[in-house]
């Protein structure tokens, strides 16, 4: 990991975007050009890695192959992130609107879990996911996680951020709201009902970049509750606590993307 020359530059951006977070954070800067830097930031890195994703996925046979399918997928995820992030900056630089949201950045934001969910779904497929008794009873408690976000989630968005009550005065923010999160809970329920056969099927060697870009959801989960509940109550800006969940997220799913080399599966 970090001997290509891709994962050099996320890794770069990865830090340039933390010492920017931080700066932001000290000099206690909100709404400014230097804060609307993270946006340029946070499109570079999902924009490489979706990059470098479809060019892995050249690598493993184009779209005829098993995991080149996958990559294909996942990587338009990111593509499209980065998209929603080209929005955001028209926002931030053009109109100078610090957190359009709704807006048309969600046209982007939106459609990574549809991408993502289907790159899931092909590796179940591609594995020919078959579940014995033991399997099925490992996944039903494994299944519990998804269940308890959920949960999570209707307290945090609508007991704590929204009082309790679907009587907003923005519904489409609402509904935006609940569309982020529970978007990451149905793309982890897809990753705890593939894990077992996908990673039996892959071998050990490419267990690290699949868990890392794993990780990366599990992040954006955290960044997208946090996100919808701080745009709620109006402590949001470009460049917060929120936006160092989402940098730590797309990081690490490029990163995942980036190593999923087939050179991996040889001696």
């Amino acid at each position: 990991m970090f001997s290509n020359t891709a994962d050099k530059l996320l890794l770069v951006l990865f830090i340039l975007t933390l010492a920017l977070i931080l700066f932001l954070y000290i000099a206690n800067l909100r709404g400014t050009n230097i804060n609307y830097l993270h946006t340029v930031l946070l499109t570079l890195i999902p924009g490489i890695g979706g990059g470098v994703g479809l060019y892995r996925m050249q690598q493993w046979g184009g779209y005829k192959s098993i995991v080149g399918k996958s990559l294909f997928f996942s990587s338009i995820g990111m593509l499209f992130w980065a998209s929603g992030s080209l929005f955001w900056i028209f926002y931030n630089f053009i109109l100078r609107v610090d957190a359009p949201y709704p807006s048309l950045a969600d046209l982007g934001y939106g459609q990574v879990y549809f991408w993502w969910g289907i790159g899931i779904v092909m590796l179940a497929n591609a594995t020919s996911v078959k579940f014995d008794v033991n399997q099925s009873k490992e996944k039903i408690y494994f299944l519990c996680a998804p269940i308890v976000m959920a949960i999570v989630t209707f307290n945090f968005i609508f007991l704590q951020a929204h009082g309790g009550t679907l009587l907003y005065d923005n519904p489409l923010k609402v509904l935006v709201d609940v569309m982020y999160p529970l978007g990451d809970v149905v793309i982890l329920t897809l990753v705890v009902l593939v894990s077992g056969s996908t990673f039996n099927y892959l071998g050990l060697r490419l267990r690290l970049p699949i868990v890392i870009f794993l990780l990366g959801l599990m992040f954006n989960y955290v960044a997208d509750l946090y996100f919808s509940y701080t745009t709620t109550i109006g402590s949001y800006y470009v460049g917060s606590m929120t936006d160092l969940f989402f940098t730590i997220a797309i990081f690490t799913m490029s990163l995942g993307l980036s190593n999923l080399h087939p050179k991996l599966l040889k001696d």
